[in-house]
């Protein structure tokens, strides 16, 4: 007995929000372990985090000409794809970010603050620049605006 299966192939939303949900966790872990590895404010950290997006993207613009197109697709449609995967990333990292600093590590903002004063410092502005330098440090070094 043979049954009829019809899959439907999935649109652009389903396929970016799959692999952008995948692509935020990964990015979530490779942050967990830079950070256990104390290693998060290195420069290797950020090519980790970078070449990790960038597969991401092309692996969920691949995946999609695949299973959608037949292994043809445009160069508006992959970039398409590649950015509605970065967004729902991006959407993923947001609330994480905003747990990370809020409950994990809410030493760190005010690690980063320190470091930005002293730059401020070392800048040699007048007076009254320095001031509104480190009023804005106050303003930008909380867990909402990261």
């Amino acid at each position: 007995m043979e049954e009829n299966m019809d899959f439907t192939k999935p649109s652009a939303g389903q396929s970016a929000l799959y692999y952008g949900l995948l692509l935020g966790v990964a990015l979530i872990v490779v942050h967990l372990i830079l950070y256990l590895l104390d290693l998060q404010r290195e420069t290797a950290a950020s090519v980790v985090t970078i070449i990790v997006t960038i597969a991401g993207m092309a692996y969920a613009a691949m995946d999609y000409r695949n299973k959608k197109w037949n292994g043809f697709i445009t160069y508006g449609k992959a970039v398409k794809i590649a950015f509605l995967t970065v967004l729902f990333a991006s959407i993923i990292g947001a609330i994480y970010t905003f747990v990370y600093h809020s409950y994990i590590n809410p030493a760190d903002i005010q690690e980063t603050k320190l470091e930005a004063i002293q730059d401020v410092y070392n800048m040699g502005m007048e007076p009254a620049q320095e001031e509104q330098a480190l009023k804005w440090q106050d303003y930008i070094h909380t867990p909402l605006v990261y």
